[in-house]
């Protein structure tokens, strides 16, 4: 005799009418950090330093690291892509040092290699060029660099509750990680995993299943989403950021749904914002503003078979503002994304720790779906080395 299940229309949301509930109070950071190099990107603009440039290059992988595939690339682009620079200043120096040169696909990111490369003569001047009022320029933050590793600094790999990651090389790294924090599902709430490689302006990873049970452990509350495979590609181009993350549903869903009384799977979540950084006195301000997009199918299973029902589907603003102290020691960020408000508290406690936590309330801006809590937190040691 089949099983007849009695299917729920798929949860719809509205926004709340009133104020806004107030959330977080945050006080009582005191910890002190090690102060930290302010990291700036720009354009170069100048026609007379790019032909420098692109000819100091050209003899850089020509005699001192014959490279024949990186000279064709170089000839064949750099009257048409555009060379972007970026630089380390610590709080004494004024004139600081470049620490990689980027065309297009190819990037110089050793900071001995390009002090070798330029000479210190075409250094200097390319250095100077940050102040170009014609030149696209931005500090850069940690919140803004691919993987958890962080670029500028010379630390190998970074471990946390949430993610693991390890350098290859000045501009390459391998990272493992659970949950999809970009759509509010930290650690421990999607039951998918992440195994991918970054860049420093790219990400490229394979979604597979992490869990399937719904059992709540400890302080963890119970999942409720499904598992699945799938991919998550993130890149920025200068001021532009895309993601986009979907996963399939399939009968590895199956073992989640004996446990979860309505099951669903995080089937499609795709971001595209615009950057932009205001320097002060105090320190940077870091905007990110546009629109995402997230889908969730509720599913179920009979005989080995998966099928979906129904969906639900929101669009939403995506907007992010982060303050970063000028020592990086402190990082406070509040946002709004999937029409729900979230935050989060980066302490640099030493230069190879900090503590991050995070926070979303899903019933301030909405009433929440069936697949949500309606509020979580996320606390983690990053350990660098």
């Amino acid at each position: 005799m089949s099983n007849v299940r009695t299917l729920l229309a798929a949860p719809r949301w509205r926004p709340r009418v009133g104020a806004l509930r107030a959330l977080v109070v945050l006080a009582g950071l005191c910890a002190v950090g090690t102060v930290r190099a302010e990291v700036v990107e720009w354009t170069l603009v100048d026609q007379s330093l790019r032909a420098r440039t692109t000819s100091a290059l050209l003899r850089y992988y020509g005699i001192v690291r014959p490279d024949s595939l990186r000279i064709r690339y170089i000839s064949a682009n750099a009257p048409l892509a555009t060379y972007r620079l970026r630089a380390e200043r610590d709080g004494n120096d004024t004139a600081g040092q470049i620490v990689s040169i980027s065309l297009g696909q190819l990037t110089l990111a050793s900071t001995p290699a390009v002090r070798i490369a330029l000479g210190e003569d075409l250094h200097r001047a390319l250095v100077a060029t940050r102040l170009d009022p014609r030149a696209d320029r931005q500090v850069i933050g940690a919140g803004d660099l691919f993987a958890a590793v962080d670029w500028p600094e010379q630390h190998h790999a970074l471990l946390a509750l949430d993610r693991a990651d390890y350098r290859l090389g000045q501009a390459l790294a391998v990272f493992a990680m659970i949950g999809a924090p970009e759509s509010n599902q930290f650690f421990w709430g999607d039951a998918t995993a992440r195994i991918g490689v970054a860049t420093p302006s790219a990400e490229f990873a394979v979604l597979v299943p992490f869990a399937g049970g719904a059992t709540p452990i400890g302080p963890l509350r119970a999942r409720r989403l499904a598992p699945g495979y799938g991919a998550a590609i993130t890149g920025r181009y200068g001021p532009l950021l895309g993601r986009i993350r979907f996963t399939a549903v399939s009968q590895d869903a199956e073992r989640a749904i004996s446990t979860i009384e309505q099951p669903y799977v995080h089937t499609l979540s795709t971001q595209a914002c615009w950057l932009t950084t205001f320097s002060t006195r105090s320190g940077p301000f870091y905007l990110s503003a546009g629109v995402g997009y997230e889908e969730f199918r509720s599913v179920f299973g009979d005989s080995g078979e998966v099928a979906t029902l129904e969906r639900v589907r929101r669009i939403s603003p995506v907007v992010d503002l982060a303050y970063e102290t000028p020592g990086r020691n402190y990082r406070i960020a509040v946002g709004v994304a999937d029409m729900a408000l979230r935050g989060s508290v980066l302490v640099q406690l030493s230069r190879r720790l900090s503590v991050e936590a995070r926070w979303v309330s899903n019933v301030a801006l909405r009433d929440r779906s069936e697949f949500e809590h309606p509020f979580l937190f996320f606390l983690s040691p990053r350990i660098s080395f």
